[in-house]
């Protein structure tokens, strides 16, 4: 024991607290493409976006350009629909939710559901139950003769 315990006094406890702002560096919502020299950035028309909607954006317009040879040629319409699309793509994916979650979360937690075993997991591992174990079943039929 200590002096100080041993006089009834208060123990002088060391509190050592961590803080971890490194996992929460990355917001959640991005509303502003950042300036390399420190300024105020470029916001995003129809912004803050969720990660969601960025990749949605992005893919849509990837499809667009790789598919054109296929629908584009039309002016002006090509511009409209590279534009309005993707535009579109964001506010469904805002609004639309799958048991309170996000799309992504949800196609995740899908992917996991079909990769996992087919019975579950028992201390980490696929659970197999065991294998029935055959039984020697013996049936006696009484003989035709009734004993007197």
């Amino acid at each position: 024991m200590t002096d100080a315990a041993a006089g009834g006094g208060e123990l002088d406890l060391e509190l050592i607290g961590r803080c971890y702002t490194k996992a929460r560096r990355a917001p959640l919502l991005h509303g502003v493409i950042r300036d390399v020299n420190g300024g105020r950035g470029i916001r995003l028309p129809g912004g803050p976006y969720t990660l969601t909607q960025l990749a949605g954006i992005v893919a849509t317009v990837a499809a667009l350009i790789l598919s054109r040879p296929v629908w584009g040629g039309h002016g002006w319409f090509d511009a409209a629909v590279l534009l309005v699309l993707p535009a579109v793509v964001a506010f469904v994916l805002r609004h639309l939710h799958i048991d309170d979650r996000t799309p992504a979360a949800a196609l995740l937690s899908i992917a996991l559901m079909l990769a996992a075993p087919r019975r579950g997991q028992l201390r980490g591992r696929p659970y197999r139950p065991a294998r029935p174990t055959r039984g020697d079943t013996r049936i006696h039929l009484p003989s035709g003769e009734q004993p007197a």
